[in-house]
């Protein structure tokens, strides 16, 4: 599968996003994005995850990693996902150790043609990363929502009808647990024949 060049053009760093989410939250809805209030705690809570992710991992010392291909991460994300929140701060790190990776990031519900080519059990489950051949734009694989660990537990949770706000705590723990290990193990296998 090949991307248009026309959604990769729209897809922003990281720190874009980042930035962007700050002017959200000050009022500038720079991207024209339909949240409803409700999500409003959500986007809080996920901003106040990135940040004390962002802190702890400048704490630590990068590994350099090579790769034989220019790579692009393309991270479909929106505001309001914890889980997004979880994972682009250690996707980017990880994109930090090699100069031939890239990390770009897209708001789903504007690209909803994109997301149905990666549904989760028929969902549109979010982040999903796409990884790119970064010259041809041809998709080498993709991951997401979550490490399988904790998709394991989410889909427990959810056929036991366990109410959102007590599986979303255990959640945040195992995220904290892991702090990125799987997620970085999982991208490096996703990529496994295009770095050395």
């Amino acid at each position: 599968m090949i991307l248009k060049s026309s959604v990769l053009l729209s897809a922003m760093s990281y720190e874009h996003y980042l930035d962007d989410l700050t002017l959200y939250l000050q009022g500038n809805n720079k991207h024209q994005l339909e949240y409803d209030e409700k999500l409003l705690p959500h986007i809080i809570e996920a901003t106040q995850i990135i940040d004390r992710i962002e802190t702890e991992l400048k704490q630590i010392e990068l590994k350099p990693l090579s790769s034989n291909l220019d790579i692009l991460l393309l991270c479909i994300s929106e505001y309001w996902c914890g889980d997004a929140a979880n994972v682009l701060p250690h996707v980017n790190t990880f994109t930090q150790r090699c100069d031939r990776i890239k990390m770009r990031v897209l708001f789903r519900d504007q690209n909803e043609s994109l997301i149905n080519k990666f549904l989760t059990n028929g969902g549109k489950s979010i982040p999903i990363i796409i990884a790119l051949d970064e010259i041809t734009s041809e998709v080498i694989g993709s991951w997401g929502p979550r490490p399988q660990f904790i998709q394991d537990y989410v889909l427990e949770s959810k056929s036991k009808q366990v109410p959102f706000s007590q599986w979303w705590q255990q959640v945040k723990l195992m995220y904290d647990q892991d702090f990125g290990k799987t997620i970085v193990a999982d991208i490096e296998h996703l990529l496994l024949n295009h770095l050395h």
